[in-house]
């Protein structure tokens, strides 16, 4: 697992592990209000105890060299919210991912970031207007779907920001 894990550190991923003892319970507690109880009747499959997913932005040049082959070793699929200049640049390797079931997401169409940085002025997140984001985001939907035949439903900003 330590060297699935150094592996996955090339990539830059964004890894969340989830541990649910409350999970398959009669109860579990939600937040500090008690009517935030809820009841679930969920059972992770194969009396499995956790979840990984993986994602990753940008659709950098890694992803495709790196990340595809391991991933398929392993039989692991992942998310990338890729960035359109990025996923031109490696078309036909982004095809293989959609094929080989990874899922495609919606990184934006110009990858605003903090103004904070210089290289990122022109694209800066805090001058965008809700209007904005949406005509970007629904453009990049439209290139990604002409690209690869699938829409992406989910989004991930980029939350780059100065220290």
């Amino acid at each position: 697992m330590k060297s699935f894990i150094r592996q996955l550190q090339v990539l830059f991923p964004t890894l969340a592990i989830a541990f649910s003892p409350q999970i398959g319970t009669s109860s579990g507690q939600y937040g500090s209000d008690a009517k935030t109880t809820r009841t679930t009747s969920f059972h992770w499959p194969q009396g499995k105890k956790a979840a990984l997913s993986l994602s990753f932005d940008d659709a950098r040049l890694s992803q495709p060299d790196v990340g595809f082959p391991l991933f398929q070793q392993l039989g692991v699929k992942a998310t990338f919210y890729v960035s359109i200049e990025g996923l031109q640049a490696r078309l036909p390797a982004w095809k293989e991912a959609v094929k080989a079931g990874h899922e495609i997401g919606n990184h934006s169409l110009r990858h605003a970031c903090s103004g904070n940085f210089p290289w990122s002025r022109e694209r800066s997140l805090e001058d965008y207007t809700l209007g904005r984001m949406r005509q970007e985001l629904l453009e990049a939907n439209q290139q990604i779907n002409s690209a690869l035949g699938v829409t992406p439903v989910t989004f991930a900003p980029e939350f780059i920001t100065a220290s």
